[in-house]
């Protein structure tokens, strides 16, 4: 972006001396009123310092110091995407991630030459090198113009932005600061004076200088509550990053692919829960949500072995990407994987051992009349029309009831059989492909859940059950999805989009009928709540949510390549 001229017509405004505390950071200036504009500040002068020593250092080590070349040779390569795309050049001695969960200190920090001029700084600022977390210096070129944007990432909200000019002419620059584009104002940083920045405020540089400007910049963090690894890298050590994180090349392939699975169950939330889960930073969805691999979709020829399997499955994954940057974690999400453990466990065992498990359950009688809602739905694509079969399309849903009813009785299921008799007794004689069977047997919680429990829960602490009805409203939503990032070993993060997915429209169920079902399913629901250690959820024994308000869950979505690659890209090298 070419620098604009005219701006330079603008006053001039020197940092008054001062600091910017860490609370006028909690969000971006132009989120907040006008009003508040005034209380917060833009720029602060921290101090001064002599700049001779790297101006000289600069000049000896001539062009070839700024070299990406020089850098992935005898330092570290970092990528910066948008400075990069304008020619910025850049010396980088400390960087870290996004999450402030790693700090990376390069060669040159700990360069008797480069530590002589740097150290001096640090100590005008009263900052040891270990609060450090980014520090380089950064060389824009003449006629070139950064645009107005503020700082985004975790770490911007718990550090201090410091600016050091070390080649310069003010007069010939125009770095403007304020709380939204429309209103910045233009401030002198003059070498060697320390200027701390409100990252969080909109700020822009045009350099109408016929020199490049070159700055020191570094953020550095307050006290020791937060928690760091800092890692001193060698010269030449190859680096792997996304928007968010960075890896070492040696970690290639050390994060399980896919690292979770929403197991189910059917119409309980799971594509909110998985939609919520995407919108982190360092998650990258599937190229398929819904994979049914371990189930509908797997490969039947005859000789397979695991690890062909695990190719196929790695498929319906950006593989590639996640072995390149283990910080970032992907899932899938296949409602029928819970009901089915006979088949899929076995092959979890063998394709995702590591995999964390996730399950979603609702209000068993809102469960079974929303999957029959979304059954006899006359939309939807031919893919997830076969999906949910035909079968219940002109019956009605106490036809379905009773009919379903009426074979597990015959059947024998009560709360007390294993899994093993569950699915000798009924669930054999159920076919796997289509969704249209089982719309009671689906809500039988307890049942399914005792051999994923046993193989992953416990001790082994891989999986976790969540409620659907914990999660109505989007603080709650927010709550309930940062457990599952905790879980997941993910750094917190809020969520923008706490909306219900796939949601449809429909009447409310018959009383009479909630009542019967909400009586079938107590004696199951109190198994699974024993099972569970906790006590029931509010409503369950009355059915609540079937049909209340007139909205379940239900109608997919399809998702387009152009999308697909767009959301890939979220979280994708730049």
């Amino acid at each position: 972006m070419l620098a604009t001229p005219a701006l330079l017509a603008l006053p001039r405004h020197i940092p008054p001396d001062g600091q910017v505390s860490l609370g006028h950071k909690g969000v971006p200036l132009h989120e907040l009123s006008e009003q508040a504009w005034g209380q917060v500040p833009l720029c602060r002068t921290r101090g001064r310092v002599c700049v001779a020593g790297l101006k000289r250092k600069l000049a000896e080590g001539g062009p070839k110091l700024w070299q990406d070349e020089e850098a992935r040779k005898s330092n570290v390569g970092v990528i910066r995407p948008s400075h990069d795309a304008w020619g910025i050049g850049k010396i980088v001695f400390i960087y870290c991630d996004d999450f402030l969960r790693r700090c990376f200190e390069m060669p040159w920090l700990h360069d008797p030459e480069w530590r002589s001029l740097l150290l001096p700084i640090f100590d005008a600022l009263g900052v040891p090198p270990h609060k450090i977390v980014r520090c380089l210096l950064a060389s824009m070129p003449p006629r070139i113009a950064i645009p107005p944007h503020h700082d985004t990432g975790y770490w911007v909200h718990y550090t201090h932005r410091i600016h050091l000019p070390v080649i310069t002419d003010p007069a010939h620059i125009a770095f403007r600061v304020g709380p939204s584009d429309a209103h910045l104002q233009r401030f002198d940083l003059a070498e060697g004076h320390l200027v701390e920045l409100n990252n969080q405020a909109k700020h822009s540089v045009d350099n109408c200088w016929d020199q490049h400007r070159v700055h020191l910049i570094l953020d550095y963090i307050e006290g020791e509550s937060l928690s760091i690894e800092r890692t001193l890298l060698s010269p030449g050590t190859k680096i792997n990053q996304t928007r968010r994180s960075i890896d070492l090349e040696s970690e290639r392939g050390t994060r399980p692919c896919p690292s979770y699975l929403i197991l189910g169950a059917q119409k309980c939330g799971t594509t909110s829960l998985y939609e919520y889960l995407c919108q982190h930073p360092l998650v990258l969805r599937a190229r398929r949500r819904e994979t049914h691999y371990l189930d509908w979709r797997w490969r039947r020829e005859e000789g397979l072995t695991w690890e062909e399997h695990r190719e196929t499955y790695h498929k319906f994954f950006h593989k590639a990407l996640l072995d390149e940057n283990p910080s970032c974690l992907t899932g899938e999400s296949t409602p029928s994987y819970l009901l089915h453990s006979d088949v899929v466990l076995p092959r979890v065992r063998e394709l995702a051992p590591e995999a964390k498990m996730l399950v979603m359950l609702r209000c068993p009688v809102a469960r079974a009349y929303s999957q029959y809602q979304m059954v006899i739905d006359p939309e939807g694509t031919p893919e997830q029309e076969k999906a949910r079969g035909t079968h219940w399309v002109g019956k009605t849903f106490q036809e379905v009831v009773e009919k379903e009813m009426e074979e597990l009785e015959v059947c024998g299921v009560t709360p007390e059989m294993t899994y093993d008799e569950f699915k000798t007794r009924f669930l054999s004689s159920r076919p796997q492909g289509y969704g249209s069977h089982s719309l009671l047997a689906r809500g039988l919680y307890a049942l399914q859940l005792q051999p994923w429990m046993e193989n992953f829960g416990g001790e082994k602490e891989q999986l976790m059950v969540l409620f659907m009805e914990e999660m109505r409203t989007g603080e709650a939503a927010q709550k309930q999805v940062g457990r599952v990032f905790e879980f997941l070993g993910l750094p917190s993060h809020d969520i923008i989009d706490t909306q219900a997915k796939n949601t449809r429209k429909y009447e409310a169920l018959d009383e009479r009928m909630k009542a019967r079902l909400a009586a079938f399913y107590a004696p199951f629901n109190r198994k699974l709540f024993e099972m569970l250690g906790r006590r029931g959820m509010e409503g369950w024994a009355g059915g609540e949510d079937a049909g209340e308000g007139g909205v379940g869950y239900g109608k997919v979505v399809p998702v387009d390549e152009a999308e697909l690659e767009r959301l890939s890209e979220a979280v994708g090298v730049e």
